[in-house]
């Protein structure tokens, strides 16, 4: 291990802890040993951990407490048959109990965070020590899965500009660079590409500012740039994202799947394989009924949160679609976690043709990437009428572009599909800063 690295594990790190009194640096060596867990012993952990967090909602958290005095539960005998029990939480329901019903009131709170509204829907979440300490050890393990190790240059690309003084202290002790994400202009780019060119540094952040930094770079003839490796987290990675960020840097990109309700889903190892954090979280796959959908089945992601005791997420609907592998097989990585197929993003990120077929955001991407004249694009549906695409033309648009468009479009759909072109001047971010590629009402 380098010096400084080294320095930084083994000084800065646990300094941080006793000044912040979190427990980062043992939660981080707790979970490199868990990560490499045979599978019995991961679903022995995993059941271990849901029957304590049943049994601590039933007595300490009044929402749940009702609810289950209803309900016959087997806790000891039966954790994972109680917890289908259970009802689907939402953030209308959270925001309906909040704070006195849905929280431990016994327990101290150490760090609220707000989602963004992407989605459309706001929400609030309450972490103390304990559940703030797991979030950021296990985010720090996906970094070292890209071979990071604290104390290494980075580049973190993020949506928080207001850095105070406990974050620009931290910026400093471990080499940080931050970049605003959603807030880029060309002499940015420029400089930031300048000071990345001077030592190899790893990238952080948010995969659609990244690739815009990247575009720069190939736009503009900037060559010669090497990063030790890129880590995408917090927005929804496509295949040209992924493409022209490892071309353009040299690099090899990882992508991890969390949220900002502290739950640390999944993140893509060496093998690029998509691993399940089981010890952490369990996610059920869920179909529009809330019925449990077969593995290697498209459905609605439901996650129960192991760690968070003072404000316990069960069944929480995060609002993404995806599917998880019925592959129980051991990754060349190593590790045993279980495997999630795939990530399609947001459950509105889908429109629907007149018919009823679902086309997903990747659906379009997968067409747009090889359409350079078209700068951006957005699709827009509202009540299941035929969509728009609103788009922005770039150097070299013709109009015969939206013919080839519209011609490939219903032959992957396989069918005539109505919608309509709208030229526009602006394509606005979502609430949250990022760009949304889908919006469907």
């Amino acid at each position: 291990m380098r010096l400084f690295p080294l320095f930084a594990q083994k000084i800065i790190l646990p300094l941080a802890d006793v000044l912040l009194k979190t427990k980062i640096n043992k939660r981080l060596s707790y979970w490199r040993k868990i990560q490499w867990y045979e599978i019995n012993d991961l679903k022995s952990l995993q059941k271990n951990k849901l029957q304590k967090l049943l049994l601590h909602v039933e007595n300490n958290v009044p929402y749940y407490a009702e609810y289950m005095g209803k309900i016959e539960t087997e806790i000891h005998k039966d954790p994972y048959g109680t917890l289908k029990k259970m009802p689907v939480l939402t953030k209308d329901i959270i925001k309906q109990n909040l704070p006195k019903n849905i929280i431990d009131n016994n327990k101290t709170v150490y760090q609220i965070d707000k989602t963004s509204g992407s989605s459309g829907e706001q929400g609030t979440f309450y972490h103390d020590k304990f559940s703030y300490s797991n979030t950021i050890a296990i985010q720090t393990l996906w970094w070292e899965w890209s071979n990071y190790q604290l104390g290494c240059r980075m580049v973190l690309v993020g949506i928080n500009p207001s850095r105070g003084f406990i974050k620009r202290v931290k910026d400093f002790l471990f080499r940080t660079i931050y970049f605003e994400a959603f807030n880029l202009n060309d002499k940015k780019i420029a400089k930031l590409l300048k000071k990345i060119k001077q030592g190899k540094f790893f990238i952080m952040g948010y995969p659609s500012a990244i690739y815009q930094i990247a575009k720069f770079a190939k736009d503009n003839n900037i060559d010669g740039i090497k990063v030790n490796s890129v880590v995408c987290l917090g927005d929804k990675i496509f295949d040209h994202y992924r493409k022209t960020i490892e071309s353009v840097f040299n690099t090899t990109l990882y992508d991890t799947y969390g949220a900002c309700e502290g739950t640390m889903i999944a993140a893509e190892c060496d093998e690029h394989v998509n691993h399940i954090m089981s010890p952490h979280v369990i996610v059920e796959v869920l179909d529009d009924e809330g019925k449990e959908v077969k593995a290697g089945e498209l459905g609605h992601f439901h996650i129960t949160h192991l760690d968070n005791f003072l404000m316990p997420l069960i069944r929480y609907k995060i609002g993404d679609l995806g599917i998880i592998s019925d592959d129980q097989s051991l990754c060349k990585c190593g590790r045993s976690l279980p495997i999630m197929k795939k990530l399609i993003g947001r459950d509105t990120d889908i429109v629907y043709t007149r018919s009823g077929k679902p086309l997903i955001v990747h659906f379009f991407t997968g067409i747009f990437e090889h359409y350079e004249e078209i700068e951006q694009f957005q699709i827009i549906q509202k009540n299941n009428n035929p969509f728009s695409i609103n788009y922005i033309p770039a150097k070299n648009f013709s109009d015969s572009i939206l013919d080839e468009i519209k011609s490939m479009i219903n032959k992957r759909a396989n069918e005539d599909v109505e919608f309509k072109f709208n030229l526009v001047d602006k394509i606005p971010n979502s609430p949250s800063g990022k760009p949304q590629i889908i919006i469907r009402n």
